[in-house]
């Protein structure tokens, strides 16, 4: 149907009264008619009935209006209608996709509610089909008023509370988290006014399986589980759970009754689940399919979603209907919601068919029916307070394909998640859950094992996507299709699977028999489309048995010449015996050849070549275990100077009679020698080949016989060294074999007697082109047979070859005339000749040779009648590469009898006439072709328009494609993109015609059921062999219009009317080809109706055929990856920070060959450019290079492919652009373990980009010393000062940008090193064991200040122990005075601190304190009275005064008058001193015992008496002097005894005595009874004078 305007009135009585007859096969009935009208069945199921007089739309739909009868049905039910049986169809008129029918006001009757208005739209629609109107339907009155206005309002309700139980089933998700959504599955079990009924009926058969009350709650189930697990919250208007029964009404399970009845039993308010009738009592207590329809959308706005969606399956469709549509409202009660609702409608439509075309086998071309307005028509999504859609899935009365699929849980689940997708897409994001994808939940896969033994595993996924199952090859595989542990790399399911269950998969693994670390990977895998989900990895020791192979020495690495002998050895130790297994590669060896010992402890290569190279190992077993060696490399070397290949011979493909070089290129000492062979044996000169002992091997006229696998053999003194294999392709020329026919042949056509007429296929021919079958039936006269609608030859024009034949068959029953006389020939036709203008060749016949008109280019036969299905052959005389512009004919030579050929008038016979080109020859026609199509556009005379139209353009896989850039990929028919936009979509197909012209209508092609105003693509590739030329043409033909493009150039086209096709109808040129080059060649051809065909071929100039042509259908080899892919300045994965405006460049990937295939060449690249590490090449650009502008610093992905014409995409080359910007931050310096002499610092930062190197991104620095250099996070300063302070430390923190790193410091701060901890020696008492309440002095020994303590803190108490509080009193100088109150042990407890106040060590110092006894002091005088200058000694006796004992100790003061003059200690009690130094007079003298530990103090005094010296006789005389020689002398005197005698000195003799002084020590009681005592003195002066006198009073 066009676009323009349309209006059929009811006012035609012509239109009305007008029928046509068919048969269509219905869901319920055979029903041949002019026109389907459907109404509906007592469940409210579209059946169509034929109507004779519904021959056009307004006609149809007034049959509307009178309901079939019960007989009329013949089914035994009555229909009914939703068009009251007065109302009249005015108008229906389409402008665009939108058709308007307008009826008279009585269709609305006493009342429209929803139920009849949703009827009469689904009648209209289905009624419609039948008229190809598949676009929106508007229903209105002649009041100009939609039918919807006509309903009761719509009374609006409150939003209701937060439900229960309505959150989410898992937030697993997070896509769709916080987003509220209302999905309404259809229909249900309600109550009619009259008894129970479902909504719809089972037109297949099929039970509730496909009912769509109940199918729509299974698709639901789906989607409320793709929904919830991806974080939204879910409501539903009926009940999901089948396990839920019952209602009380029905005794149904819940889940089938309807959404009224559910809502009314869930306690909803009535304006819900009442709104239409208003009547809030029993469920049956009226009809309530008005209030159901309403139910649905009005609890979506109670619950407040932000969407609702409403869920069917369709019918109406004739049972032949397929697809997807989707409808959305223009005419909502709340228009703010219109645009939100088509971007809902259009999002949800087109996911759900994509899903099952890419995902379910064999829908491929699933229809897309598009999205559609309901204006107002569906109640559903015309009454929601948000935006609404509400889609028809599938046709469940299109019992062979759709509704078995509704049957089925995988298709199911495939929609419902296309579904899920659209809805995401619809709020702006992507799923969480792809369509194929899982969670890992558990596996029992133990981490250890023992070699040999088997272990019973599990592996458990919860299904996050579609359903799984074994039929449709979901299945847990092993990742890399191996696994050390089992040899079954897949474990299938039982069952189904659906989304949200979990599956686990038991099967058993065995311990290999070497032991070691293995690791074990499985994953889910749709076995045919892809791997999917998470892998599960784990890593598995396999543990020896005891006694198991040890390898003790190991093989060793070497490194050889060609022809050395290698020895490889290995030592093991374990339980015997020990078996060995030498390896090379991983390929067990055995002995032969040059190989020996390949099972024993030495491995030997004789002889050894490089072919031996390699890495060798050896496996040590025994019934304990085993163990693999290390591997050993061994590396072999062409001896110096041998030749060594830099150039290896290149493979070739080409043509029967192409030449072909083989060239190699190779160093070494000369001279070189060259050997060519092919198939391993040696060649030699001769016949083509030449060259065969030089460095180019050259093969002239190459035939198949020469094809095959080529090498060289290069060689010198030293060494010999063989080529790659090179492998010549000769691809032969098949035998074209071209059929035409075959043809109807029929007697007597009204053109005259015995006249025999040729009809050709209508499909290749239009116009009013003619052709002729020679027979006479009298001379002269002469027929020409009318041939209807047929081509001017019998053959359609081509070119052929030099010795092509023709093979010709007349195949009927009976027999002929056998007076027939004359052969039959071959013609070639010169000159074009149409019917019905008179005679237009020369001679005014088109039989004579004589005009030019006809050629004879066959050898004659003997033939005079063709024997009955006897095919004769002709071969072809005329020049080489003849070009036929108008056919060939065959007929036989004038016979002179009326009967003799006309007795050929057997009934329905055929006429085949077959060409062959033979082999080695080529005529440039294509038979062989890919296409796309049949895109449907317009009517019959639209040819230019659709010449005209890209039918294609659009995106695929994110590249855009226009028609002149098309190129077949994988042609199946099934694999690929489906191309097309509007005017339908299709997939690459390729196959081969049997003829030149190429007949779209026929098999292998298709389209049969769609051949008439359309446009099909048909493509090839070129390879061109040939020389370069600029001089190429094309021969074209086509029915009708085409286009032709080369590389994407317009080459030529054919605009206009239409034409069958004939081979070369169009010549086009010229324009250059270059040897050795690929060309894409696509052909579009549209059809206006009748036949439908096209042909094209390269020629030349003079039309004969282009050499060097080889044409291939199919590119589905992926170009190669990109390479060179770079940022100046940049490395891949290197942080850095010059470049912030990364340039990528590369260069595409060549797109090379694939085996029988065509290069359609490089179309450009998809690159990813973000910060997903798994982010896939999307975006499309034709330029090898890409800048995304600056960047902030971060991790950057460049993902780049190259993609070929034919779409097919490499492997992706990556460069990862980290650019770091920015200094690190959050930059700071902690503090470690401090001492007295260290301080320990940590740095920190982050650096969210390139990040911090945490062996060596920390410097550290403080005043006064160099920085550190690079470190790690922690750094010690060593060799300080106790208790100093140190000042400006801080840490530089760089990140690992590269060529110089960001950098940042932390703020200075400050730190003291602790102070020395007191000792045993840091503290010391003036006494150990104080008096009780005497003073305890303590002494610093070290002071204080740096290097030392700053201060202690004490405490004093008789505890050993003291719990600090760093409060305690400071002592910072100075000594330390404490006092003990009692007795016993008292402590000193000692803390040292820094000048920050931080503690470090304590001690405690002990003293003993005690209670003392009582003394007493004696003190006795040596002499009393005492001479002046007498030395007096003075005894202090101390004792311990009872009952105390014990003898006191300490010291002795001696006091003369009051003053001290000798402290002596106590000697078991006694302490003496001695004075001379008394004055003259009464002297008291004291002792004062001051009291040790034990004893108290006591005293004890005396008088003295000393008198003046008085000189008494001398009495006593010098007897002797002894000089001691020590400055010293001996006096000996003697004098009375017992008489006291003092010695006096002096320098002057005759001084007077009186002023002689007294000596010290020189005083002496004489004792011995002679007299005689002695005295030592020392001489103190030059001259000394002494004398000795007696003390006053003189004896």
């Amino acid at each position: 149907m066009n676009s323009s305007a349309r209006v059929i009135n009811n006012s035609n009585p012509i239109l009305r009264t007008l029928a046509a007859f068919v048969c269509l096969m219905l869901a319920h009935t055979l029903v041949c008619s002019a026109a389907l009208v459907f109404y509906v069945d007592d469940q409210g199921e579209p059946f169509g009935f034929g109507r004779a007089n519904a021959t056009d739309e307004v006609s149809a739909l007034q049959a509307l209006a009178t309901v079939p009868t019960v007989s009329e049905v013949g089914k035994g039910f009555a229909l009914s209608s939703g068009v009251l049986p007065d109302t009249r169809v005015l108008a229906v008129k389409t402008e665009g996709d939108t058709t308007t029918v307008t009826f008279s006001r009585d269709i609305i009757g006493s009342e429209l509610d929803e139920a009849r208005l949703t009827t009469i739209l689904k009648q209209v629609m289905a009624t419609l089909w039948q008229f190809d109107v598949n676009g929106s339907i508007r229903l209105e009155t002649e009041e100009r008023r939609l039918l919807s206005s006509y309903l009761r309002p719509v009374e609006p309700v409150e939003p209701g509370p937060a439900p229960k139980g309505t959150a989410p089933i898992e937030k697993a998700g997070k896509s769709l988290s916080a987003r509220n959504i209302c999905i309404g599955p259809s229909h249900g079990r309600f109550w009619n006014g009259s008894g129970w009924y479902w909504q719809r009926s089972d037109p297949c058969g099929f039970g509730e399986a496909v009912l769509e009350d109940c199918n729509s709650i299974r698709l639901a189930q789906f989607l409320y589980q793709y929904l919830t697990q991806d974080g939204a919250t879910v409501h539903v208007p009926r009940e999901l759970n089948e396990s839920n029964c019952c209602n009380s009404y029905e005794g149904l399970a819940w889940w089938k009754m309807a959404a009224y009845s559910w809502l009314r039993g869930n306690g909803l308010p009535c304006s819900v689940w009442a709104n239409s009738s208003g009547n809030c009592g029993e469920e049956n207590a009226t009809g309530r399919l008005s209030d159901d329809i309403r139910a649905r959308p009005l609890f979506a706005d109670y619950r407040g979603s932000e969407i609702y969606i409403a869920m069917h399956s369709n019918a109406g469709g004739g049972g032949t209907a397929n697809g997807t549509e989707t409808f959305r409202d223009t005419e909502m009660e709340h228009p703010a919601h219109e645009t939100a609702s088509y971007n809902l409608a259009l999002a949800v439509n087109n996911n759900v068919v994509t899903a099952i075309r890419e995902t379910y086998p064999g829908e491929g071309s699933w229809s897309n029916r598009g999205v559609k307005d309901s204006a107002g028509g569906f109640g559903e999504i015309r009454i929601p307070d948000r935006p609404a859609c509400l889609i028809e899935l599938a046709f469940h009365d299109n019992c062979t394909r759709d509704a078995l699929y509704l049957t089925d849980n995988f298709f199911r689940s495939v929609a419902e998640w296309g579904l899920y997708k659209g809805v995401c897409e619809y709020f702006g994001t992507s799923p969480t859950w792809d369509k194929y994808s899982d969670e890992y939940v558990s596996d029992t896969i133990p981490t250890t094992m023992t070699v040999g033994q088997s272990y019973n595993v599990s592996v458990t996924f919860r299904n996050r996507g579609v359903v799984w199952s074994e039929g449709r090859a979901f299945r847990l595989g092993a990742v890399g299709e191996s696994d050390p542990f089992t040899a079954t790399t897949r474990h299938t399911i039982s069952g189904e699977v659906r989304p949200g269950d979990t599956y686990s998969f038991n099967f058993t693994m065995t311990a290999p028999i070497i032991y070691g670390t293995y690791t074990t990977d499985w994953r889910m895998v749709r076995d045919g489309y892809s791997w999917f989900g998470a892998t599960v990895s784990k890593q598995v020791t396999v543990n020896p048995l005891p006694g198991a192979p040890t390898i003790t020495t190991q093989p060793v690495s070497q490194t050889v010449i060609v022809g050395d002998t290698v020895n490889l050895t290995v030592v093991a130790a374990g339980d015997v015996p020990l078996s060995y297994q030498w390896r090379r590669n991983g390929a067990d060896l055995s002995d032969g050849g040059n190989v020996s010992g390949a099972t024993t402890t030495a491995l030997t290569i004789t002889d050894v070549q490089q072919a031996s190279a390699g890495t060798y190992s050896v496996l040590v077993t025994n019934a304990s275990g085993g163990v693999l060696s290390a591997d050993a490399v061994l590396t072999v070397n062409r001896p110096p100077g041998g030749p060594v290949i830099t150039t290896q011979p290149v493979s070739r493909t080409g043509r029967p009679g192409d030449t072909f070089d083989f060239t190699v290129v190779a160093t070494g000492d000369p001279p070189l020698s060259y050997q060519w062979s092919r198939n391993g044996a040696d060649l030699s000169n001769g016949g083509n080949v030449w060259g065969v002992t030089t460095a180019t091997l050259t093969i002239t006229n190459a035939q198949q016989t020469n094809a095959g696998t080529y090498a060289v053999l290069v060689s010198n003194t030293e060494d010999a060294i063989v080529s790659a294999d090179a492998v010549l392709t000769v691809v032969p020329e098949t035998a074209h074999a071209a059929t035409w026919g075959p043809y109807n042949v029929s007697a007597n056509n009204g053109t005259g007697s015995g006249c025999q007429t040729i009809y050709y296929s209508a499909s290749y021919n239009t116009g009013n082109l003619r052709t002729g079958w020679y027979t006479t039936t009298e001379t002269p006269a002469r027929c020409i047979f009318r041939a209807a609608n047929a081509y001017m030859a019998t053959m359609p024009a081509s070119s052929v070859a030099s010795s092509a034949s023709f093979y010709i068959q007349y195949q009927a029953s009976g027999t002929y005339s056998s007076s027939a006389t004359k052969h039959i020939n071959v013609y070639k036709i010169n000159t074009p000749w149409a019917y019905g203008s008179g005679t237009t060749w020369a001679a005014g016949s088109p039989w004579t040779t004589a005009g030019g008109d006809v050629t004879a280019v066959g050898t004659a036969q003997t033939v005079v009648y063709p024997d009955d299905g006897t095919g004769y052959t002709w071969t072809w005389s005329g020049s080489a590469n003849c070009y036929l512009p108008n056919g060939v004919m065959l007929r036989g030579a004038e016979e002179t009898a009326v009967t003799y050929r006309t007795a050929w008038k057997i009934a329905s016979p055929t006429l085949s006439v077959t060409y062959t080109v033979p082999f080695g020859t080529a005529n440039g026609n294509i038979r062989s072709w890919a296409f796309l199509g049949h895109y449907a556009q317009g009517a019959t005379a639209d040819h230019v328009t659709r010449i005209n139209t890209d039918s294609v353009a659009g995106t695929y896989g994110g590249v855009p494609v226009d028609e002149t850039q098309l190129a077949p990929g994988a042609a199946d028919g099934a694999a690929g993109y489906a191309f097309g936009n509007s005017y339908g979509t299709a997939k690459w197909k390729a196959t081969t015609s049997s003829n030149d012209v190429v007949n779209l209508l026929s098999a292998p092609f298709y389209n049969v059921m769609s051949k008439d105003n359309g446009t099909t693509y048909a493509a090839v590739y070129l390879y061109y062999s040939g020389a370069t030329t600029s001089a190429a043409y094309l021969g074209a033909g086509s029915d009708d219009d085409c286009k032709v493009w080369i590389n994407g150039a317009l080459r030529g086209s054919f605009l206009g009317t239409g034409r069958g096709a004939a081979a070369d109808n169009d010549f086009y040129g010229p324009f250059a080809l270059t040897q050795n080059n690929w060309y894409r060649v696509v052909m579009k051809v549209e059809n206006g109706g009748g036949g439908y065909g096209l042909h094209l071929r390269f020629a030349n100039a003079d039309r004969t055929p282009l050499s060097g042509c080889a044409f291939y259908t199919t590119d589905a080899t992926a170009p190669n990856t990109p390479t060179s892919l770079a940022v100046s300045g940049v490395t891949s994965g290197v942080w850095q920070n010059t470049v912030a405006e990364p340039t990528f460049v590369w260069t595409a990937g060549a797109d090379s060959q694939g085996s029988g295939e065509g290069v359609s060449g490089v179309r450009g690249h998809k690159y990813y450019f973000g910060s997903d590490s798994g982010g896939s090449p999307s975006v499309f650009q034709t330029a090898a290079s890409f800048s995304p502008g600056a960047q902030v610093s971060g991790l950057y992905y460049f993902k780049v492919n190259t993609v070929d014409y034919a779409l097919n995409e490499s492997g992706a080359a990556g460069f990862t652009f980290l650019y770091d910007g920015t200094a690190p931050t959050d930059v700071s310096m902690g503090f470690g373990a401090i001492t007295t002499d260290s301080i320990q610092v940590t740095g920190s930062g982050s650096d969210a980009h390139s990040g911090i190197s945490v062996s060596a991104g920390y410097n550290y620095s403080r005043a006064g010393a160099g920085e550190s250099g690079a470190k790690g996070t922690t750094h010690i300063w060593t060799g300080l000062v106790p208790n100093t302070e140190y000042t400006g430390l801080l840490v530089t923190v760089s990140d690992q940008t590269s060529p110089t790193p960001n950098t940042a410091a932390s703020s200075p701060q400050s730190r003291w090193t602790l102070s020395v901890p007191p000792e045993a020696a840091s503290i010391t008492p003036d006494q150990a064991a104080p008096r009780v309440g005497s003073n305890v002095t303590w002494t610093a020994v070290n002071g204080f200040g740096p290097g030392q303590v700053e201060y202690y803190r004490y405490a004093w108490d008789t505890s050993p122990a003291h719990v600090w509080t760093d409060t305690e009193t400071q002592w910072s100088s100075g000594t330390l005075v404490t006092v003990p109150d009692s007795a016993g042990a008292w402590y000193l407890h000692i803390k040292g601190y820094n000048g920050a106040g931080t503690g470090n060590g304590a001690f405690d110092y002990a003293v003993t304190a005690v209670v003392p006894s009582a003394s007493a002091t004696t003190l006795v005088s040596s002499e009393s009275p005492s001479r002046e200058g007498s030395n007096v000694t003075f005894t202090a006796t101390v004792i311990a005064v009872p009952p105390a004992t014990g003898t006191p100790s300490g010291d002795v003061v001696f006091l003369a008058n009051s003053v001290p003059f000798s402290t002596n200690t106590l000697v078991s009690g006694i302490a003496s001193a001695s004075t001379a130094s008394l004055p003259v007079g009464t002297n008291t003298v004291a002792a004062e015992y001051a009291g040790d530990l034990i004893f108290l103090g006591s005293s004890d005094s005396l008088e003295q008496v000393v008198q003046s010296l008085v000189v008494c006789s001398q009495t006593n005389a010098i007897v002797g002097i002894a000089d001691n020689q020590d400055g010293t002398f001996t006096l000996t005197f003697v004098g009375t005894p017992q008489a006291q005698y003092y010695v006096v000195g002096s320098t002057d003799v005759i001084a007077p005595m009186s002023s002689w002084a007294v000596l010290p020590g020189g005083t002496n009681t004489v004792t011995e009874p002679s007299g005689l005592w002695q005295i030592t003195v020392t001489n103190t002066a030059a001259q000394q004078y002494y004398r000795s006198t007696a003390v006053v009073p003189c004896p």
